[in-house]
């Protein structure tokens, strides 16, 4: 595969790209002679036929072809077509193109993938790239070089490839590409540079972090040079992966954590943060926060998009949904559902409050064990208790009456005024017996 995107960078460099040039056949290769080809560069249009695609297998080899035309590098290029503007740009733009959509590393061009993304997969090019690098730096040189800041759209998680194409992104899908390439890299080389994205809870930042080569852990904080990471009792410091992380360091009491792309089930953009211990930068078990791109449904079930995340040993594990829906669990146990109008409480799954954001009358409600109401906080400041699910008690917040009592019927039972003063009522609602201001207590027939 180098020896195609080579020879992509060269033709760029060489500002050779010319109209007239042949298109052949798959993978770079061709039985005919050098004559042969002129012969069909020179037909009629109409006399020529339709390249094959080339297909898409373990790379493209260009080398055999340009030793057929004697090193004609432009039809190297047209034949393998690595980005459709080749045959369009003209001879004096093509240098000054060349020069800005191409990198050195270890005396090889490589090329902008954004100029020919329609001919080659983003896993062709990030294969190649991490088989040109020889290290880190020449990962991060070429993204440095290549992708630009841009804030994605809802702070959606994209995969690697996407953010490839489009040539830009926001930190979290800049450190996740890099992530990408450097275990890609790691596993050529045998490897492991530990790498995660980290970010700082609250900094609405996140870079990327590894164990480099020398030993050394480094972040790379959207361009280079890296941020080599201070040592604190033999472990890295996570303030130190970036400047925005250490700006804000004893603020308050923070949180880091590793974010990763959440897999299809989870919806276009899903991600998850799993909070870390710093001593030793594995998750801690304390929480996982994630963000999915689907609606809430009380069937849902987090092993379709958490499996492998030991959720449900982990303390407090949060799902985000859409339309400002979410779920919590306490070491895997149902604890909450936020809805936009309401949040409820569960205890041993069971609902145990309910709190009203826009609710005209209630403002919470409890209930015991068995899902019974047993009390409502109104809106007004009021309170209600039940027994059975039937209304015991009413309390007043302000008003001559303190609060009112029924019986299990729902008739009055006894009114208590703020004054002191006390009446009881029977079944039938007369007024049985009273209680004065001084305490005086009346029966009445």
């Amino acid at each position: 595969m180098p020896k195609l995107l080579d020879s992509i960078a060269l033709s760029l460099a060489l500002a050779a790209c010319s109209p007239m040039a042949a298109k052949t056949g798959p993978n770079g290769q061709h039985s005919r002679t050098p004559d042969q080809i002129s012969a069909v560069v020179s037909a009629p249009a109409s006399a020529q036929a339709k390249p094959a695609v080339p297909a898409i297998a373990d790379g493209y080899e260009c080398k055999r072809l340009q030793n057929a035309v004697k090193n004609d590098v432009t039809r190297c290029c047209l034949t393998l077509k690595p980005y459709n503007a080749c045959h369009e740009v003209e001879t004096a733009k093509a240098e000054n193109f060349a020069k800005e959509n191409t990198v050195s590393l270890n005396g090889r061009t490589v090329p902008n993938y954004t100029q020919f993304k329609d001919g080659i997969p983003p896993s062709v090019y990030m294969n190649y790239l991490a088989g040109s690098a020889k290290n880190a730096t020449e990962l991060a040189t070429v993204l440095s070089a290549f992708i630009q800041y841009q804030e994605i759209q809802d702070d959606n998680m994209l995969t690697p490839e996407e953010i490839l194409s489009m040539g830009s992104g926001d930190c979290d899908n800049m450190s996740n590409l890099f992530v990408k390439l450097l275990e890609t890299l790691g596993k050529k080389s045998g490897y492991d540079y530990k790498a995660k994205v980290v970010g700082l809870d609250g900094a609405n930042h996140a870079v990327a972090i590894f164990n480099d080569t020398d030993g050394k852990w480094k972040a790379f904080d959207l361009q280079l040079p890296f941020n080599e990471m201070r040592q604190i009792n033999g472990r890295a410091d996570l303030y130190s992966a970036s400047s925005l992380f250490d700006g804000v360091k004893g603020m308050s009491d923070r949180s880091f954590y590793e974010r990763k792309k959440l897999g299809p089930a989870a919806g276009a953009g899903a991600k998850v943060d799993n909070f870390l211990n710093l001593e030793t930068l594995i998750p801690s078990g304390r929480e996982i926060a994630a963000t999915v791109d689907l609606d809430y449904s009380p069937d849902f079930n987090p092993d379709s998009i958490l499996n492998g995340y030991n959720w449900r040993q982990t303390e407090v594990t949060h799902i985000h949904f859409r339309k400002g829906y979410a779920i919590y669990f306490h070491s895997g146990v149902l604890s909450q559902v936020t809805e936009p109008t309401k949040i409820t409480l569960y205890e041993n799954n069971a609902v145990n409050q309910i709190q009203y954001s826009n609710h005209p009358k209630i403002a919470t409600e409890n209930f015991d064990v068995t899902g019974q109401l047993v009390s409502r906080i109104l809106r007004n400041g009021d309170g209600e208790v039940y027994n059975n699910g039937v209304i015991f008690q009413r309390l007043y917040a302000k008003g001559p009456i303190a609060l009112l009592v029924y019986f299990p019927t729902g008739e009055l039972k006894q009114k208590d005024y703020r004054d002191g003063r006390v009446e009881w009522f029977n079944e039938a609602g007369h007024m049985i017996q009273k209680k004065d201001r001084r305490g005086k207590i009346t029966i009445l027939r």
